[in-house]
């Protein structure tokens, strides 16, 4: 089943971004067009999008992706509904640049999983573009992601829950479902849950090797 679903998530998400027609950075679009091709590439190549069994990770994180609240009338109803079981499924990536700077209080909050990308399950085709990765990322209620960055791209996708969202030095803006958010290379950004649960698609591409960190306080 969880196969099943992860493949309705990248479809369902790349479907949402591509009927996006809100205001968005030209930047932004290379990442929905990659995921785009990416997806056009696996069907061509399989016959149908589906993951490798093998690469099906179980038994999320030990618990630490909070479960998102019940999807709401919007149009990432089913997106959200279809993360409830990614968030189930999907195994936790535990950024190291973390694990001391933030603590385990903060881990055990936060999780990262991947669906596209190198081991995750779906793997980029040959003929794509390598340095793209997707997936989504899910925070506990009241929880402050402190300002970091990452020389990758990225683009986020809000599929459920209401959180405050700063860029720099920015006031921080309350996003809700929907909304969509885009970080260049190495821009300073952070994220502040309020009363429920986020979880947020994400594209990333370019250095994407090279892991987020926080920014250092000057």
């Amino acid at each position: 089943m969880a196969e099943k679903v992860f493949e309705q998530f990248v479809r369902e998400l790349n479907r949402v971004f591509v009927n996006n027609n809100g205001p968005l950075e030209e930047d932004a679009r290379i990442g929905i067009d990659t995921l785009a091709s990416i997806i056009k590439e696996l069907d061509a190549s399989r016959g149908k999008l589906e993951a490798n069994p093998r690469l099906i990770p179980v038994d999320v994180a030990r618990g630490t992706l909070p479960e998102p609240p019940s999807p709401q009338s919007s149009d990432v109803s089913r997106l959200a509904e279809l993360a409830r079981v990614v968030c189930q499924h999907g195994s936790c990536f535990v950024n190291s640049n973390y694990i001391d700077k933030l603590g385990k209080d903060f881990l055990q909050h936060y999780g990262s999983t991947t669906l596209i990308g190198p081991g995750a399950p779906f793997e980029i085709p040959a003929s794509c573009r390598q340095d793209v990765r997707c997936g989504l990322i899910a925070m506990a209620p009241h929880l402050h992601y402190p300002s970091h960055h990452h020389p990758a791209h990225e683009l986020y996708m809000i599929v459920s829950g209401t959180a405050l969202w700063q860029k720099g030095s920015d006031t921080a803006t309350a996003l809700a479902p929907g909304s969509i958010r885009y970080h260049s290379s190495w821009e300073p950004h952070a994220m502040i849950t309020q009363d429920e649960p986020l979880v947020a698609a994400y594209i990333w591409w370019g250095d994407v090797d090279v892991i987020a960190d926080l920014v250092p306080c000057t």
